[in-house]
């Protein structure tokens, strides 16, 4: 469902009252073109939250909203099908990251696309850290 309210409270910091929201709910179930939503919304509403020529600044924080919600992968192995550090990092730089017990301690296992490997003693906070420092030592070559 498409949140009015919220892109209204982060483009312009105006938060919609109940009935409102309720209504705007109600005329996006009536009409799929959000254009005509809005400004049915607008002639319709008793409060005036925007004029009619900031139509399509809202619509724009509203494509931006939904294309954000849905921003996952199907070959993703994180929570919810996100993609992981751990495959950023094999997928862009060949570099496979594991973190393992070596020695009876935690480590950090790297392992490079010629087969070079690094075993280096580190508590699994350091090795989320040193996961975005070589990614980000990749990005910036």
């Amino acid at each position: 469902m498409i949140n009015l309210n919220k892109a209204l409270y982060n483009k312009f910091g105006i938060i919609l009252k109940e009935s409102d929201k309720m209504l705007f709910n109600y005329l996006v179930r009536q009409d799929s073109n959000i254009n005509n939503v809005l400004k049915e919304f607008c002639d319709k509403s008793d409060t005036r939250y925007f004029s009619k020529n900031k139509i399509n600044d809202i619509i724009n924080c509203l494509i931006n909203e939904e294309i954000g919600r849905d921003f996952h992968t199907p070959d993703g192995k994180g929570a919810s099908g996100n993609i992981t550090k751990d495959q950023i990092l094999k997928n862009n730089n060949g570099i496979y990251v594991e973190e393992s017990v070596y020695d009876d301690e935690e480590a950090f296992f790297l392992e490079d696309e010629e087969g070079n490997t690094l075993y280096k003693p580190m508590s699994v906070e350091q090795a989320h850290i040193e996961k975005d420092k070589i990614r980000i030592k990749n990005i910036n070559k």
